[in-house]
């Protein structure tokens, strides 16, 4: 496929940018808050997100708000501009709230999702570096554990401003850092409308990583959802262990239960598809006998 080619052409030293270290400090310092939707210590998270998004080079960041229930929750938006006028749209999603058996006390969400949220801003933090030529929306909802409100607001926000035909794919990123064993296992959910997205990751996993790839087409369970809803392509990108994860939605959900090689591999995977989605820089390494700039001929090269 045309993005097969493209996934080919990405330049290594995009997916090479991800800084494994990088991200377990943004997960330690999201974990420091007990980011239950309807507390308080979850705007101080919401006001880093900000303030960290805000650091990096052409984006503009904003906040949406929304009810759940009687609480006024707020998703993070941080919007890179594309370099080329394509008319197309990438959105980079994963939720910063969090919850656990007694929220009110302790809620860290180190792996639900901190995890998520900070593979996000680590994805931001390389295209801001490596400027796509598609504009990409980088978003970290709340509202999540209450029932995708997050997602949902943003999703609904897209349909409302007509955009939602633009949207090439919502990318969510929830639960990306555990693993019960040496079987770096990922699993990539959509819709049975979508599945061809899966190659995508599939071909991206087996060239830039050492992730063992299990797919599902039952889309359940967290923000990509709102956005198959309303007919927009989106994909979760989630470890393969979550559902034997001994701290799942429990107060001792924290950053020493992680395995950060498992976060880096999907963030590897998933900055692969994003290059080659938006047109990023492309690396191409010109077959013997190639003339330069004959593309016929080197794409006649590949395997």
């Amino acid at each position: 496929t045309e993005l097969e080619e493209a996934l080919r052409a990405v330049d290594p030293a995009i997916v090479d940018a991800v800084d494994s270290d990088r991200w377990f400090a943004a997960v330690v310092a999201l974990a420091g808050w007990n980011r239950w939707t309807h507390g308080t210590e979850i705007h101080d998270a919401r006001d880093w997100l900000v303030a960290r998004f805000g650091e990096l080079p052409g984006v503009t960041v904003t906040t949406q708000s929304f009810q759940v229930g009687s609480t006024i929750a707020w998703n993070v938006l941080a919007t890179l501009p594309g370099l080329g006028d394509t008319g197309r749209l990438l959105v980079v999603g994963g939720h910063y709230d969090s919850t656990s058996q007694s929220p009110q006390i302790a809620a860290p969400g180190a792996e639900d999702n901190a995890s998520g949220c900070a593979g996000v801003l680590e994805l931001a933090r390389i295209f801001t570096v490596w400027r796509p030529q598609v504009t990409i929306v980088f978003a970290c909802y709340s509202g999540e554990e209450q029932g995708l409100y997050g997602g949902a607001a943003h999703a609904q926000s897209l349909v409302a401003a007509g955009l939602a035909p633009t949207v090439a794919l919502m990318l969510n990123m929830d639960m990306i850092g555990y693993t019960a064993d040496a079987d770096l296992d990922v699993l990539i959910e959509t819709n049975t409308t979508h599945a061809g997205r899966l190659a995508d990751f599939q071909a991206a996993a087996a060239t830039f990583t050492d992730l063992r790839v299990v797919t599902s087409f039952s889309a359940s369970g967290s923000d990509h959802v709102p956005f198959l809803q309303r007919g927009m392509p989106a994909v979760l990108t989630i470890e393969n262990d979550w559902s034997i994860y001994p701290h799942y939605h429990r107060t001792t959900d924290l950053p020493g239960a992680l395995t950060p090689v498992m976060a880096e591999n999907i963030l590897r995977m998933n900055a692969a598809v994003v290059a080659a989605l938006a047109d990023a820089p492309l690396h191409v390494l010109l077959a013997d006998g190639c003339e330069t700039g004959d593309l016929g001929a080197w794409s006649a090269s590949l395997p």
